[in-house]
């Protein structure tokens, strides 16, 4: 199981799915499917998500109290019945900033934030990065009816954008420290030349309060995932969380449920804004195609970018 019950306007999103012999060097994915997914607060309140498909449950928002522990319950469409341990809502706090700096190996991305509170303690990151790319051959022309016509800017093809989430486990502890402040924690490393900043780049970043238990579970997952490649592939020793079997005591259990306000800061960062960055393109292979003889191709200067 993984997921994070987020408090609040945040879409929480819980996926099932079913682990695989570490012997078993082809991954792959078996999502948990028709299950029933609900969250159950000790005052009887309950919410149910929804499912909605590859063994994804989800559900827009959580009006959780903070007074209140919660518990998940899963019923998988054989009946088995699993349950978490009672959870209470963290008060994550905000993001200070997300910042990044450049140097002759690459970008360097970094956060801070701080508890004035002292409270939390435990943080959790993760990121979903978005990126503009531009073809290295521009298309203005489009064949419509055995003729060449000019593509409208609204047509053009040449541009277009690139999104990916984070794999790999962020964490860090503020306990050995007399405050609770994360000062320049690193987030994501680009190497120089990439092409994810060859025009315009941004990355957002969302913040977990967690409690002692829940990183020390992260902490374990960590350092099993580092010897395998991410969070989604085969775990090579058995990581048990917070998620029990009701109907078979001895079944182990994959997971661990969180729950917090989630907070999240975003920031853009353009390449002409990074000194030294060169521009890089995927690499092009040539090639001509007969066109249709009705069709007239008019000579125009021609300039590569």
């Amino acid at each position: 199981m993984d997921g994070f019950l987020h408090v609040g306007n945040d879409t929480t999103m819980i996926t099932l799915s079913r682990a695989q012999p570490v012997r078993d060097t082809a991954f792959r994915f078996t999502p948990e499917l028709l299950a029933i997914v609900t969250v159950t607060g000790s005052a009887a309140d309950t919410y149910q998500l929804q499912e909605i498909g590859n063994g994804n449950y989800s559900i827009t928002q959580l009006p959780l109290n903070p007074n209140e522990t919660y518990q998940l319950r899963i019923t998988t469409s054989d009946g088995t019945q699993y349950i978490s341990d009672s959870v209470i809502p963290y008060r994550t706090p905000p993001i200070d900033t997300v910042g990044w700096n450049s140097d002759s190996l690459g970008l360097n991305i970094y956060l801070n934030t701080h508890d004035p509170t002292n409270i939390v303690q435990y943080y959790r990151w993760d990121y979903t990065e978005t990126w503009q790319r531009e073809a290295y051959y521009t298309s203005p022309l489009q064949y419509i009816n055995g003729t060449l016509v000019g593509r409208q800017p609204s047509q053009q093809i040449s541009t277009c954008w690139e999104t990916q989430n984070s794999t790999n486990l962020l964490l860090n502890t503020s306990t050995k420290l007399s405050q609770d402040v994360i000062y320049q924690e690193p987030i994501r490393f680009i190497p120089l030349g990439s092409e994810q900043v060859n025009v315009l780049y941004s990355i957002i970043v969302r913040q977990y309060g967690l409690s002692a238990d829940a990183y020390a579970y992260w902490e374990s997952l960590q350092g099993s995932t580092e010897t395998t490649g991410s969070i989604f592939d085969p775990i090579p020793s058995t990581v048990t969380g917070n998620i029990h079997c009701v109907t078979h005591s001895n079944e182990i259990v994959l997971g661990y449920i969180g729950d917090s306000i989630v907070r999240q800061k975003r920031i853009f960062i353009n390449r002409a804004s990074i000194s030294n960055w060169p521009q890089s393109y995927p690499v092009c292979v040539d090639s001509i195609n007969p066109r249709p003889e009705s069709a007239i191709l008019p000579i125009q200067p021609f300039s590569f970018p």
